[in-house]
């Protein structure tokens, strides 16, 4: 599909959306105090009708200095922003008609669909941190609480994917944050309170704080209850091992620092042994997806730091004989020759 039929259907969509919107507003609209607006704001609607876009916005824009207060005036205007495809102009109009008149649902209900398909538009373009910023104003329009749940709930979880693909995790991590704490949030929004918190696990993986990653992805999996969610679980063991394997292989490698320890080795084995859980979350991750290659390594390599070159050395070659064209098959023959070295050295 050409950039040029991506435009023109993105134009029509935007158009149907406008029109069937003005439909249901010219019969809900209160009429202006003067009749002098009440007059622009009927011709206004005939320009609307005989496309005559700029004259219908000379109307509008003569009506909001006239009636400043009257937010059916700002709201109109935006409809014939969205429609000249000025979805910026337009959501200002529309921040300002609410800004004016608080509980005016329907700037409220006009602007999130804007700022979504602007938002989804960004997305498809590969501008990630555009995309954010237009569910960001969605999450943040004053009163959106009073929509349907819903509507805050998209915003977020959106917000949050689109952050994370746009590799700025910390903004992800707070819009995660922000849609879990939301209260019946497993009620009103089972589906994304649910991948929230698999959101939340991998972030906070990759921002290398795995202590608070482990709380999210245990929740995940505990939640996880239908097959929309459901497919993330493999995955979510396999972080849960890895997270786990990066607490425990610090704590051995402070132990190990400290010159003032004895019987380091012994306690060492003491503090992987305590971290056994990463086995059980490997197997599972592998029964669940036998591909999910690292997981694989966490296996080897919690069996290197216990000690246990035998197993250590049946997961590496379980690897290379899984993957045989893997990019890091050197890195993995390496390695077990790495543990074939420490096997034929004696016992301390």
């Amino acid at each position: 599909m050409t950039n040029r039929v991506k435009k023109a259907i993105a134009v029509a969509a935007v158009m149907f959306l406008v029109g069937a919107w003005c439909v249901f507003a010219a019969q809900s609209l209160p009429k202006p105090s003067t009749k002098e607006c009440v007059e622009l704001m009927e011709k206004g609607e005939k320009a609307i009708k005989a496309k005559q876009l700029d004259v219908a916005l000379t109307c509008y824009n003569d009506v909001m200095k006239r009636e400043p207060n009257y937010a059916p005036g700002y709201l109109k205007a935006a409809s014939v922003y969205a429609m000249k495809q000025d979805n910026d102009q337009a959501l200002g109009l529309l921040e300002k008609a609410i800004q004016v008149k608080p509980d005016f649902t329907p700037a409220m209900e006009f602007f999130v669909q804007l700022a979504n398909r602007a938002a989804h538009n960004m997305s498809v373009e590969n501008q990630p941190d555009k995309a954010v910023a237009y569910y960001s104003r969605v999450a943040n329009l004053p009163g959106v609480d009073k929509l349907q749940k819903t509507v805050l709930t998209d915003a977020l979880y959106n917000m949050g994917v689109s952050a994370f693909q746009g590799r700025l995790y910390d903004q992800s991590v707070e819009a995660f944050m922000r849609l879990a704490s939301i209260p019946n949030i497993e009620v009103d929004a089972k589906r994304n309170a649910t991948l929230a918190q698999y959101m939340l696990g991998l972030d906070l993986s990759i921002l290398n704080k795995p202590e608070d990653a482990q709380p999210h992805l245990t929740k995940y999996i505990e939640m996880a209850d239908t097959d929309a969610t459901k497919a993330y679980i493999p995955l979510a063991h396999y972080m849960l091992a890895k997270n786990e394997y990066a607490i425990v292989d610090k704590e051995v490698e402070t132990l190990r620092s400290d010159k003032a320890a004895t019987n380091v080795e012994e306690k060492a084995k003491e503090l992987v042994a305590k971290h056994a859980a990463i086995l059980e979350h490997i197997q599972l991750a592998i029964a669940g997806n036998p591909g999910i290659e690292d997981a694989y390594i966490v296996e080897g390599n919690y069996y290197y730091l216990a000690g246990d070159l035998d197993n250590a050395e049946k997961a590496y070659q379980t690897l290379i004989e899984k993957f045989p064209t893997s990019a890091g098959l050197n890195d993995y023959k390496a390695f077990l020759q790495r543990i074939a070295d420490r096997k034929k050295k004696p016992a301390a």
